[in-house]
């Protein structure tokens, strides 16, 4: 019963990362950002592919909190919280995709995929970081890629 119902959140969530681009405010956009990212860790979990992409949404459920309390007060983010962010997408994308069950440690088509995420999440924190709505838009439309081709 938790595949189905993680499986219907599964094509729940890539709907609601169409949706979300269409948003007006900055703070609705980080909003839905948040739910979209709750959806794939439940995704994953009840699927049983708890791995790489779900600490990645994790550690950008983290940075879009960080970022609505920056919007709230008008601040920008600062470029040491960009250097933290980045180190632990990386980091965590790296250690998601080495401690994975079916891990081989060589390059191949599905180690390569792995990286996907990393990607998606580098885009996502873009998006957070830049002021323009518009501009935020744009690198959250490349998130939805980077994790559909991922997820296909």
């Amino acid at each position: 019963m938790s595949y189905i119902i993680g499986q219907f959140i599964g094509l729940l969530t890539p709907i609601c990362s169409i949706i979300t681009p269409f948003l007006k405010k900055k703070w609705q956009l980080l909003v839905a950002n948040v739910l979209i990212n709750v959806l794939v860790i439940l995704n994953l979990v009840l699927i049983g592919q708890f791995g790489s992409g779900s600490y990645l949404c994790f550690v950008a459920i983290i940075q879009s909190f960080i970022a609505l309390s920056h919007t709230k007060k008008g601040e920008s983010v600062g470029i040491v919280e960009g250097i933290i962010f980045t180190l632990l997408y990386v980091g965590f994308g790296i250690f998601g995709i080495v401690t994975a069950p079916d891990f081989i440690p060589a390059i191949n088509y599905k180690n390569m995929l792995e990286i996907l995420p990393i990607l998606g999440a580098l885009a996502q924190m873009v998006s957070v970081f830049v002021r323009d709505e518009q501009a935020t838009r744009k690198w959250l439309l490349w998130n939805t890629v980077f994790w559909m081709i991922y997820a296909a």
